[in-house]
């Protein structure tokens, strides 16, 4: 057994050069075992299964989110760091939802970024272009955020893109980044809630897009 040769065997490091002549194998971590020093009774040599090991590892599942079965570690669902289990017990939670609104063609343009999932506030975000606006009449194009199609219940400023402005800090080049500021009404919204971003017809228009990213903030 290893704890006789841990205690038969003298000398600086003599544990470690028995541990180090062993052979190797496979571990079956549900019954094999390893040897340990026991610093609390005198540094004396003793084994352990892998099983017992894990479970001491593990500690309070309660409290650390960890179970051990037969030498195999595992968290728990519930502490799977996921949306759900991150948002749900936390009323402050902070998440994030983003989409990318294409309104290159001449016609009405509705992008749905999608269910809230939770009852929520909007604290912000940004716009960023990554098509410049070309064509049409118009001198502008605009993006509007609502809970409804075609702009309805607006929850932010209206994004506006000026066609002209193609040269630094223009509005209109790729890569200029544009902020999403909440406005009260509409601000606050439940689970069932879709956002939508909303850009309305413009003959002649051939480009324009751009990609939103939206801060929401979890309320009771």
């Amino acid at each position: 057994m290893v704890t006789e040769r841990f205690s038969k065997h003298d000398g600086p490091n003599s544990e470690a050069r028995v541990v180090k002549g062993l052979g190797s194998a496979s571990v079956a971590v549900a019954t094999d075992s390893v040897p340990f020093v026991d610093e609390s009774n005198n540094h004396a040599g003793k084994r352990t299964t892998i099983a017992l090991l894990a479970t001491a590892m593990a500690g309070t599942p309660a409290v650390t989110g960890v179970t051990a079965t037969s030498g195999t570690l595992a968290i728990t669902a519930s502490n799977l760091l996921t949306a759900a289990n991150n948002l749900a017990g936390d009323p402050h939670s902070i998440f994030t939802i983003y989409a990318d609104h294409d309104f290159h063609a001449a016609t009405v343009k509705n992008t749905d970024l999608g269910a809230l999932g939770y009852k929520c506030t909007l604290i912000g975000g940004y716009m960023n272009v990554y098509e410049a606006v070309a064509g049409g009449a118009g001198a502008t194009s605009t993006i509007t955020l609502g809970k409804a199609i075609t702009g309805g219940t607006p929850v932010a400023n209206v994004v506006t893109i000026t066609k002209a402005n193609t040269t630094e800090p223009g509005s209109n080049i790729i890569g200029a980044a544009r902020a999403v500021i909440p406005v009260t009404a509409g601000a606050s919204m439940a689970a069932t809630d879709h956002i939508y971003a909303y850009t309305a017809a413009e003959t002649g228009r051939t480009a324009g897009r751009v990609h939103i990213v939206l801060f929401l903030q979890v309320v009771a």
